[in-house]
């Protein structure tokens, strides 16, 4: 899959198979010059230079995958997000309440895209897909200024969203670390997007509502098992988190419309042990 990506896009930005072993199920690549695009982005609060550094990177990254797009094209698919909140919906069986109300949350913002667009069905291109392009699988090298993509093993054709909707849900995921400041993180999606290039009004839409809905059914509700997937001091700071930061970041960080910002502080409100 590495060969035939570099192929596709060319063999500049993707590291090449050296060797391998079947015996010991290992690959072994060439050297990825760099740092990782995540790394970068957590000590972005630090230094301006680093957060530059991640919108360069991002605008490359743009571009890559939208010539990997375009040179794999493989028509057209439906999405139907009626399908994804019955999803959620039975994600919602047997949960404690609390979470529960985080996945209520998701699925009103998918109701409310249906409600703009006018629809619940979007055709999406259909293309080859990296399958796990998110910024730890990038690497930037700041003094050439090259990105390189790794990690194919999930790539396979997919409607194009299914990259763009990695990508920007990572970067909306990070609204909720208040260190790094708002515009910072606004300024990394927007310079994604340049790179892509032209997208339908119903592409933007869609993977806006996908990732902000993501916030709520996937990393809000990881507070809530942090204590027993990370011991109790780690369980203690989600709860300080959840007391002293969530209401704020939603209010503030969060662009949602007023009517479902209403709805989503409404549910939040209610949470144990959430403070106004």
């Amino acid at each position: 899959m590495t060969r035939y990506v570099r192929s596709l896009t060319g063999s500049s930005r993707i590291p090449s198979p050296l060797g391998r072993s079947c015996d010991a199920k290992t690959i072994v690549w060439e050297e990825a010059e760099g740092e990782r695009l995540d790394n970068l982005a957590k000590r972005s609060w630090l230094t301006g230079r680093t957060g530059e550094s991640v919108g360069r990177a991002l605008l490359h990254a743009g571009k890559w995958v939208r010539d990997l797009h375009d040179s794999s094209a493989h028509g057209t698919q439906v999405i139907e997000m009626r399908r994804a909140i019955q999803n959620l919906e039975m994600r919602m069986l047997g949960k404690e309440i609390a979470e529960q109300r985080y996945i209520e949350s998701a699925i009103q913002i998918l109701n409310h895209l249906i409600a703009v667009a006018g629809t619940s069905r979007f055709t999406m291109p259909v293309a080859l897909a990296h399958g796990d392009f998110c910024p730890a699988n990038l690497m930037w090298e700041k003094n050439s200024q090259s990105l390189t993509v790794v990690d194919f093993e999930l790539s396979e054709v997919h409607p194009v969203c299914y990259d763009l909707f990695a990508l920007v849900s990572d970067l909306r995921a990070r609204l909720l670390v208040p260190l790094i400041p708002k515009a910072t993180i606004r300024h990394w999606e927007e310079s994604f997007w340049t790179g892509y290039g032209p997208v339908a009004i119903e592409t933007r839409m869609l993977v806006d509502a996908l990732a902000l809905a993501r916030i709520f059914y996937h990393h809000l509700p990881r507070l809530l098992t942090r204590r027993k997937r990370r011991g109790r001091a780690a369980g203690l700071a989600a709860f300080a988190y959840r007391t002293l930061a969530e209401r704020l970041v939603i209010t503030y960080r969060i662009d949602l419309p007023s009517k479902l910002k209403e709805f989503v502080l409404g549910r939040e409100a209610s949470y144990p042990g959430f403070s106004h």
